[in-house]
This record gives C-alpha cells, structure tokens and sequence, in this order.
C-alpha cells in the first residue's frame, strides 16, 4: 500500500511541477515577447507578407539566425535561473510517507521549463517561420 500512495505521490509532485513550470514560462515569455525582444517585423507583418529580395537573402537569413540564436540564450539564461525560484516553492504533500519532493528528477531539471518557454515565445517561433521561408 506504501508503494502505491508513493508512486502517486510521486505522480501528483511531476503534474504539480508541471503546471508550475508551465505558468512560470508562459509568464516570462509574455515578457520576453512584449519588453525584452521587441521586433516591430514580427507584430506589424505577417509571415505571409515578408518578402525579401534575393541580394540581401543571405545577409537576412544569417541576421535571422543570430537572432535566433539571442533569443534561446535568453530563454536559457531565463529557464536556468527559473529554475532556482520555482524550487523555492514548497510541495505540499511533502515528507507523506517518507516521500521527498526534490528527490524527483522532473522536479529539479528544467526542461520542462525551457520547452514551455520555446513553445510559448511567439518571437521565436516568428524567426523560425521567416527562417524557413527564406531557405
């Protein structure tokens, strides 16, 4: 029975850190988007609408790759020290049973956090977009 209520414990600690991770990314790709990484290309024009002539193709798709590039490193930097604040908060079904909530490697990793940070970060996915269209 201890087994079981553990392994459970251990389900709700992954979801509940889940949501954590989720909410703290959405919040801080909200402020990526709008303060840290303003683009005016990426909010007045459509992916459809872009069109770059084919002289500065090359000198556009290396400034979209360095941008690209900047913007995972701030996700990165983010994401890392993310981390740090989001295992401050405490689980509250912690100690039941003996069961330790920073034992659980979904917990302490911070891919979750960087994977919700890439997905939401519209700027991102914007670059991205005009990457491929331009290639």
């Amino acid at each position: 029975m201890k087994s079981y209520i553990l392994s459970l414990l251990k389900y709700i600690a992954i979801l509940y850190s889940t949501i954590l991770y989720s909410i703290f990314g959405l919040g801080i790709t909200q402020i990526i988007d709008k303060y840290i990484y303003y683009d005016a290309d990426d909010i007045n024009l459509s992916i459809d609408k872009l069109n770059y002539s084919k002289k500065n193709n090359n000198y556009n798709n290396f400034k979209l790759l360095f941008e690209i590039v900047i913007i995972i490193s701030i996700i990165s930097i983010v994401s890392f020290a993310g981390c740090s604040i989001i295992k401050l908060i405490p689980f509250p079904l912690n100690n039941i049973y003996g069961f330790n909530y920073y034992e659980v490697n979904e917990v302490t990793s911070g891919v979750i956090l960087s994977i919700s940070m890439m997905t939401y970060c519209n700027t991102l996915s914007n670059k991205i977009k005009r990457f491929k269209k331009n290639t």
